[in-house]
């Protein structure tokens, strides 16, 4: 970093659309941290623009997602057509705008969720890690809606928020946890 600021420049950077799973590319090809994610299909893309100065290194990025589903090999989370965009205007801490809005058509990790829409701003807590200020939040759920409008979800534990549920047939609710 030090190189860094002695110096100005910038550069700009670009992910052409890499198709996801068994044919293609799986997730820690991209980021090795991902390395648990087994990709089934879909495409991510993306762009990030980097520049320094004697201000020191700022940068920007979007990340975009048509039709990804994954599954976590340790936890057995799928994710199912994940759809969306996410805008970094941050890369250190990472940070977004609000209004960033991801859809995904089938979410389950052991509770089948559906139809799920999540609008969101990724800000950093007191400690610097990441934090979802949750705007909205709307999914399918054993027959009716879960749904939830403000809250927090940090990385490090600092969570607050509040579900409303409607509409949930108790039959479906308990066949989805393996109850009879």
């Amino acid at each position: 970093q030090q190189a860094m600021t002695a110096a100005t420049g910038d550069v700009k950077l670009s992910l052409a659309p890499l198709r996801l799973g068994a044919g293609g590319v799986q997730p820690d090809a991209v980021l090795p941290a991902l390395g648990r994610l087994a990709a089934k299909s879909g495409t991510v893309n993306g762009e990030a623009a980097l520049a320094w100065d004697e201000a020191g290194p700022r940068g920007a990025a979007r990340v975009g997602f048509d039709g990804v589903s994954v599954e976590d090999a340790d936890s057995g989370l799928a994710v199912d057509g994940l759809s969306g965009a996410i805008d970094f205007d941050s890369l250190a801490p990472l940070a977004t705008p609000p209004g960033q809005t991801l859809r995904v058509a089938r979410l389950d990790g052991g509770v089948a969720l559906g139809d799920v829409r999540l609008d969101f701003q990724l800000l950093p807590d007191r400690a610097g890690q990441p934090a979802v200020v949750l705007e909205a939040f709307e999914a399918g759920f054993a027959g009716g809606k879960l749904a939830a409008r403000g809250g927090r979800v940090a990385a490090s534990g600092d969570t607050a928020l509040s579900l409303a549920v409607a509409g949930v047939e108790l039959g479906s609710l308990l066949g989805d946890v393996g109850a009879e």
